[in-house]
C-alpha cells in the first residue's frame, strides 16, 4: 500500500489521489547508490525525493547534523551499517518540506537514541500541520506519535478511528489467549509424558498482549501430565532478537509432578522488561537431563510507559534491582 501511495507501484484496480508534496521512507537505503559517498547520496536521494539542488545545499548541514555521520561523509555507503543507512535516509526525508511523510517500520534498524530522535522529528513535522503516515507494529511508538489508527486485515480496512480503540482491536486479534501448543514443535528428548495446552498473559485482572512495565504481570501455562514424574519443572524463557535474557521455573528441582492436568503461574515484577517486543519460550525439564523446549510460543509487547523510573542512563533489555555505594 505504501508503494502505491508513493507512486512506486501502480494499483491493479482503483486509484490513489495524493494532494500535496509527498516524501517516503520505506526501505533502508532506498535511492542510495552503494559506490557513492554519503555526501553524494544526500544530493542523489534529495533529488529523487523532489528537492532541488539549491534546496539540498541549503539544508545539507542540518541533514548531516541530524544523522550524526559527519566523520563518514566521504565514505562510500556500501561500507555503512544498516543503522548508518537509515540515519542518513531518514535525515534526508525528514528535511524535505513535504506535505505528507510516509514512514515504514524501517526505524527499528536504528539504535534507541536515534529512534527517539526520529519520533521527535516526526512529532515536529506533524505539529507543523503536515501529515505523517507511520506504519508500525510497535504499539508504544504508535501511542506516542499517532492521533488516529488505521487497522488493516487481509489488505482491507478493519478499523479507522481513535488510537486506544484501534490498538485494543489489534491486541484482540493477536491471539495469545489460546495458543495451539499441542501443534507446536518442541525440541528435546522428552518426547512424551507432558503436553502443554495453553499459555496466557494477565495484568490488572485481564488477559493482555501489551504489558504495562510499571506493574507486575503473570504468565499462566496449562497442560497435562500423562503419567506421574518424580521430578519435573516447567520453564519459561524471555528473549529479544533471538537472545534469551533470562529463564524461570515453577518449582525447585526435585519437585514431583502428579498425573493429570496442571497449571503453572509465573509472577513477573514491575520495571523488569524494557519496552519492545519479547518472545516467550516454554519447556519442561526432568531431573536426569530429559527436556523439551520451544523458544517462541507467544509474543508480547512491553509498552513505552515507564513511569517515574525513566532514566536515560539505563540501557539494555532488562532492569535489575541492585545496591551500590561509593567510598573514599
Amino acid at each position: 500500500m505504501l508503494k502505491v501511495l508513493s507512486r512506486i507501484t501502480s494499483p491493479t484496480t482503483g486509484r490513489v489521489t495524493v494532494r500535496g508534496r509527498l516524501a517516503s521512507l520505506l526501505e533502508v537505503g532506498t535511492g542510495f547508490h552503494p559506490e557513492l559517498t554519503g555526501r553524494e547520496n544526500v544530493f542523489l536521494n534529495g533529488v529523487i525525493l523532489g528537492m532541488s539542488r539549491r534546496e539540498i545545499a541549503r539544508k545539507f548541514d542540518e541533514i548531516v547534523a541530524f544523522a550524526e555521520l559527519e566523520r563518514f561523509l566521504e565514505t562510500p555507503v556500501k561500507r555503512y551499517s544498516s543503522g548508518m543507512y537509515v540515519r542518513l535516509a531518514f535525515a534526508v526525508a525528514a528535511h524535505l518540506d513535504a506535505d505528507i511523510l510516509l514512514v515504514d517500520e524501517v526505524l527499528a534498524v536504528g539504535d534507541a537514541a536515534f529512534q527517539r530522535k526520529s519520533i521527535g522529528k516526526m512529532e515536529e513535522v506533524a505539529g507543523s500541520g503536515r501529515a505523517v503516515v507511520f506504519v508500525s507494529h510497535n504499539l508504544g511508538a504508535v501511542r506516542a506519535l499517532c492521533s488516529s489508527v488505521l487497522l488493516l486485515e487481509g489488505g482491507r480496512r478493519a478499523f479507522l478511528g481513535g488510537v486506544e480503540e484501534g490498538l485494543s482491536r489489534y491486541e484482540a486479534g493477536w491471539g495469545i489467549e489460546v495458543v495451539p501448543l499441542d501443534r507446536r514443535a518442541f525440541h528435546g528428548n522428552l518426547k512424551t509424558g507432558v503436553e502443554f495446552t495453553k499459555i496466557e498473559t494477565w495484568q490488572h485482572g485481564s488477559q493482555t498482549l501489551v504489558i504495562d512495565p510499571t506493574s507486575e504481570f503473570e504468565v499462566i501455562v496449562r497442560g497435562r501430565a500423562e503419567r506421574s514424574f518424580p521430578s519435573l519443572e516447567v520453564n519459561l524463557g524471555f528473549s529479544r532478537d533471538g537472545v534469551r535474557l533470562f529463564s524461570c521455573h515453577d518449582a525447585p528441582r526435585g519437585t514431583s509432578m502428579p498425573e493429570g492436568t496442571f497449571s503453572s503461574r509465573f509472577e513477573l515484577p514491575a520495571h523488569l522488561l524494557r519496552p519492545g517486543r519479547w518472545s516467550i519460550g516454554l519447556g519442561a525439564y526432568r531431573q536426569g537431563a530429559e527436556w523439551k523446549w520451544n523458544p517462541e510460543v507467544a509474543v508480547i509487547e512491553v509498552s513505552e510507559k515507564w513511569g517515574g523510573r525513566t532514566d536515560e542512563r539505563e540501557s539494555g533489555w532488562v532492569t535489575v534491582a541492585f545496591r551500590a555505594e561509593r567510598s573514599r
